[in-house]
Formats: structure tokens, C-alpha cells, sequence
């Protein structure tokens, strides 16, 4: 939850900080059509861990919801952790593929390059040749 102060926003703890900076640089990056820094964040972030830190803002109740978040996390670790497991491997697996995909993109774009200057090349060679057989036939 983020908590409106004037015109900033501000997040209410560390967890909901990391997760609205993440968000924020996904969406910027996003926009500025640079593929290869967009790999590079998921790469950065594809690992989805259930162990974050845990803390609170509250003076006198923060170390009773502490100890009772970590009662709680205990007894649903075991459904949890499989699932950001399994979260994780397809991060990393989408990141992967995507990764080959833009280098195919790239490989693909240079050999288009390479085919557009053979041609033009060609295309000269053809002009002047028959440019020099009009000559030849005017003469």
C-alpha cells in the first residue's frame, strides 16, 4: 500500500518499496524500446524467493507480528516454496528464450543489411551495364 504525503507517494514498508522500484524501472524501461536492457532486468529479477526479510514499522506490536508472520511462513513453506520454485524456472526459462529469440532478431537484421548492399551493388553493376550498351547502340 502506498500512502499519498502532498504530492509524493510514499510506500507504508521495505517489501512494498522493493515491489513499486520494480514496477517503476519495468515500466520505464519498457517504454524506451531498448530490448536488450529489458533482458538484462528480468535476467536481474527472474529468481522468485519466499524468504524476504521480515519488517515492521510498529514499535510495540512489530516484534509479536514478526515472530507470528515467521510462525506462519513456517507452516506454509511447503506450499509456498514449490510454487515460487516453479515461478522461478519459468522466469528463467522465458528470459532464456527470449534472450535467443533477440539474438536470432540481431543475426537476422545484419544478414537483411548485408543482402540490401549485395543487391544495391548489383543493381549498379546491371545500370552500368546497360547504360554502357545504350551508349554503344546510340553510337
Amino acid at each position: 500500500m502506498v500512502i499519498k504525503d502532498g504530492n509524493s507517494m510514499k510506500p507504508q514498508n521495505v517489501e512494498h518499496e522493493v515491489i513499486f522500484n520494480k514496477l517503476l524501472s519495468s515500466y520505464n524501461s519498457l517504454h524506451d524500446g531498448n530490448l536488450n536492457q529489458n533482458i538484462n532486468i528480468l535476467r536481474n529479477t527472474y529468481n522468485n524467493s519466499s524468504n524476504r526479510p521480515l519488517y515492521s514499522d510498529r514499535k510495540i506490536l512489530g516484534p509479536f507480528l514478526i515472530f507470528f508472520r515467521r510462525v506462519i511462513r513456517r507452516f506454509l513453506r511447503f506450499y509456498i516454496e514449490p510454487i515460487c520454485l516453479q515461478q522461478t524456472q519459468f522466469n528463467q526459462a522465458a528470459t532464456n528464450l527470449l534472450s535467443h529469440i533477440n539474438k536470432k532478431i540481431d543475426q537476422l537484421n545484419q544478414t537483411e543489411s548485408e543482402l540490401i548492399t549485395r543487391i544495391k551493388k548489383l543493381e549498379d553493376i546491371l545500370e552500368n551495364k546497360f547504360t554502357d550498351k545504350i551508349e554503344i547502340k546510340q553510337k
